[in-house]
């Protein structure tokens, strides 16, 4: 009943925000009981919070083949491969915006605007 601890004090840590803990009882207690669906759902939580939307998924992935016909780790998955849709997309228009607006595109911006002579604006160039 080792895992059981492991399992509970992973929660434990999970509440109070801190997800490496709550990771390494998780996996320890994956460790001892690799058949227990229960331990992977720890695990795929604490990784869930620390932003590891790949290792989660496979977490819960995990757990579903051992009980496949539990809809709250169904549930679980879905959120999971929602966020991390969600988490590819904001990192996607982070990226363009990052890349609007570096030194060399501003600097890029300026120039054309001071070749053209005309005055023009940010909102005109593009």
């Amino acid at each position: 009943d080792n895992q059981v601890l492991r399992s509970n004090r992973s929660a434990c840590h999970s509440q109070l925000g801190q997800h490496k803990q709550a990771l390494r009882d998780a996996e320890e207690a994956v460790r001892m009981a690799p058949r227990w669906p229960k331990g992977y759902c720890r695990k795929a939580a604490a990784l869930f919070y620390l932003q590891q939307y790949d290792d989660a998924e496979e977490a819960y992935w995990s757990a579903l083949r051992l009980s496949p016909n539990d809809d709250l780790i169904r549930q679980a998955l879905e959120d999971v491969q929602r966020e991390k849709s969600s988490s590819s997309k904001r990192a996607l228009v982070n990226k363009v915006c990052k890349d609007m607006y570096t030194p060399a595109a501003a600097t890029s911006r300026s120039q054309t605007m001071q070749l053209d002579g005309q005055g023009l604006t940010d909102a005109d160039v593009e």
